[in-house]
């Protein structure tokens, strides 16, 4: 009858397979005596991470850790949710009041909007200069370059202080400049 017992049948295979003898209170914890210098090695250092665990500087770490993710999770999900920015993966645009269906979406209507204002550029470039040939120069240029960080870089639908650590340093170039304009040429 014991050997009943210490014998049963896989069901996969039909083989008879001998069963896992019980283990004794504590039998799973024990490490066998390390056989050379390296097993040993690893022992201690095995020992020594267990103890490290208990350490203030791993719980805070842990504690630390836990609560970025915590904070990543609570997150409001609508802004990384695919389905609100469905309007940058269709091919259909709402371009002043009129819906517009052009390969590639709103990315291929910025780029028309920049080819036009780039070959705008280099028409007045090459038309004598009049008193607002360098006023409509630079107002493209800014159109262009809003247009490329709002749209490709997705300025527009990051956090909102993504675009003050933009406007800030353009708003001191700007001063530094006007600035430089109104000191006399002499001075």
């Amino acid at each position: 009858m014991a050997e009943e017992k210490d014998t049963l049948t896989d069901q996969t295979s039909g083989e008879e397979v001998k069963a896992t003898p019980e283990y004794t209170e504590g039998e799973a914890e024990r490490l066998p005596e390390p056989e050379s210098g390296i097993e040993a090695a690893v022992v201690d250092a095995v020992d020594a991470s267990e103890k490290a665990t208990d350490s203030g500087v791993v719980k805070g770490f842990d504690a630390a850790v836990t609560a970025v993710q915590d904070s990543i999770d609570s997150l409001d999900d609508d802004q990384h949710d695919v389905a609100n920015h469905a309007e940058d993966f269709s091919d259909t645009v709402a371009i002043m009041g009129r819906s517009v269906t052009v390969p590639g979406g709103i990315y291929t209507v910025v780029f028309g909007a920049l080819a036009v204002a780039t070959l705008t550029e280099i028409i007045l470039a090459e038309l004598p200069r009049g008193f607002l040939t360098i006023p409509i120069m630079i107002s493209l240029a800014l159109v262009k370059s809003v247009l490329v960080v709002a749209y490709y870089m997705h300025l527009r639908e990051d956090s909102r202080i993504f675009t003050l650590v933009l406007l800030l340093p353009a708003f001191v170039a700007l001063i530094a400049t006007l600035f430089l304009l109104a000191v006399p040429v002499g001075y």
